[in-house]
Formats: C-alpha cells, structure tokens, sequence
C-alpha cells in the first residue's frame, strides 16, 4: 500500500507541486544545494571548517552569496551541511551519530513497551526527517535534543550491562 502511495506520488509530483505551492522554494533549495555541492568539490573530506549557522561575511559562505534574493544562513540540509563544513569525515561521524542512536532508542521503546520509552525513538525519526529539508539538527535546541536522545538511548541500552 504504502509503495503504491510513494509511487503515485512520484508519477504526480509536479502536479502536488503546484497544487501545494512551493515551485518556488523548491528552486531556492535546488539552486543552494546546487552551489554547495559545487563548493564541496574543493574539501571533499575535510570541508572548509564547522561554524554552525553560516555567517556570509566569512569564506566560503561569502562565495555562495544571495540565491533568488536571499542570503542562506543553511544549507537547507543537514547532511550536506555536514558535508560542506565538516567533509565526508564529519558527515560519516553524525550519520553513525544519528543513526546508532536512533537503532538503539528502537531497540529499546520495542523491549520496554513504555510511552516514555518510545519519545526518545520519535524525536530522532522526526530529527532524521527533518534534516533532510533544513539544517536546524545541527544547531541549538535541535541539536540538544539529539544529544539528549542518543544519551538517553546509550543509558538505556548500555554495552556495560554485559560486564556484570
């Protein structure tokens, strides 16, 4: 069922586009990601340095400029945000981040069977969605809250436990 959706979905895509509205965004994000990739291409493993939200007036984020009348302070992106500031280094270290802590917070809401078990799991399916349309994963509260999930996670599901 769910296939059949995604493929319906992928058949009428430009006209959801246009009924929904946002041609418009999608042409600021495509033409921004167009430009970072371009960019990655000079630091693939090393990026160009993490400075979190952009600052325009600093290299290399001064070389993307405005994009259709805005200047980004994101990549619109999380994992190509990682990629752009931290390289394929830092884009693997938050993919294993993001993607341990989420096997783990499963692991543990599917064994405990406990609504207070299951939050930690939520978030990071909703952080891991997210960051695919904007980069606020990697800054502040979002980022916090992804610590605190994968801490949670890790305390709940610990290798220690083995020990004893």
């Amino acid at each position: 069922m769910a296939a059949v959706g995604i493929a319906l979905g992928y058949a009428f895509r430009t006209r959801i586009i246009d009924f929904v509205g946002i041609r418009g965004e999608l042409n600021v994000r495509f033409a921004l990601w167009d430009s970072v990739q371009s960019l990655t291409g000079l630091h693939p493993l090393e990026g160009f340095g993490w400075v979190g939200t952009w600052r325009p007036e600093l290299a290399p984020f001064f070389a993307i400029g405005t994009v259709n009348g805005r200047t980004p302070t994101s990549a619109l992106n999380a994992f190509l945000d990682t990629w752009f500031q931290a390289g394929l280094v830092g884009l693997a270290l938050f993919s294993v981040l993001l993607g341990l802590a989420l096997v783990r917070a499963w692991f543990v809401a599917s064994s405990r069977r406990s609504v207070t078990h299951v939050w930690p799991a939520l978030v990071l399916v909703v952080l891991a969605l997210t960051s695919m349309a904007e980069s606020t994963v990697l800054v502040e509260y979002c980022w916090f809250l992804l610590v605190v999930c994968a801490v949670k996670a890790a305390q709940e599901l610990s290798w220690r436990r083995g020990l004893r």
